[in-house]
């Protein structure tokens, strides 16, 4: 408990407070608008489609696992060419641009198809900054424990997404509305990134 308790003390308190908001930013941004897909896809194919709108929604989740892999493939070169916080801002910043796109342009089943790789590379490719940064942050003692506690915090907020999308739709009138408001929650991940160290390079904190 003590150990846990050390990353709520200065100076682990604003590493911990940065791994938690950029964590909790890439997984609502990813995790709300992959909530919303089905909806909206229901609504291009129509009401009376259902088996296809099924079809459909499992070609653009297959599309954007695929755009996922390149993008966590290009983390692996990207973090040590340019280091940890460039990476993860320009991964942020490119899925709120593909988010952005996915729902306030694009207004075919074809066009979805078409954007979803780029979407999984930003917006779920991102995630594989968590696996480099997240542990760099916590000398060794609470390594595991302050990952854990970032990741897991993050996973906590994002898990009221899926049960308020209806709530959210409501809100906003139709899926793409709502897909292009959730694009600001990037924007908490776009500056907290800066609030914490670059660690490329460095050694790891015993």
């Amino acid at each position: 408990m003590q150990m846990f308790l050390t990353l709520f003390v200065p100076p682990i308190r604003r590493r911990t407070i940065v791994g938690v908001l950029i964590a909790s930013a890439m997984m609502i941004g990813a995790f709300g608008a992959a909530t919303l897909l089905p909806i909206w896809i229901r609504g291009l194919v129509g009401p009376d489609n259902a088996v296809s709108a099924v079809a459909a929604t499992s070609q653009c989740f297959m599309l954007i696992n695929v755009g996922a892999v390149l993008g966590y493939l290009t983390l692996i070169w990207l973090t040590d060419a340019i280091g940890r916080r460039w990476s993860y801002f320009l991964f942020a910043l490119g899925s709120a641009a593909a988010n952005l796109l996915m729902y306030s342009q694009i207004r075919t089943l074809d066009g979805l198809l078409w954007v979803s790789p780029l979407f999984g590379f930003f917006a779920v490719g991102g995630f594989g900054s968590f696996a480099i940064y997240l542990p760099e942050l916590f000398p060794t003692r609470i390594r595991a424990s302050g990952q854990g506690f970032c990741w897991n915090a993050a996973r906590i907020l994002t898990a009221a997404g899926p049960l308020a999308a209806g709530a959210i739709v409501g809100a906003f009138g139709s899926a793409p509305a709502a897909g292009v408001a959730l694009t600001a929650i990037y924007s908490i991940g776009l500056a907290a990134i800066w609030f914490g160290p670059e660690t490329r390079g460095l050694p790891l904190q015993d």
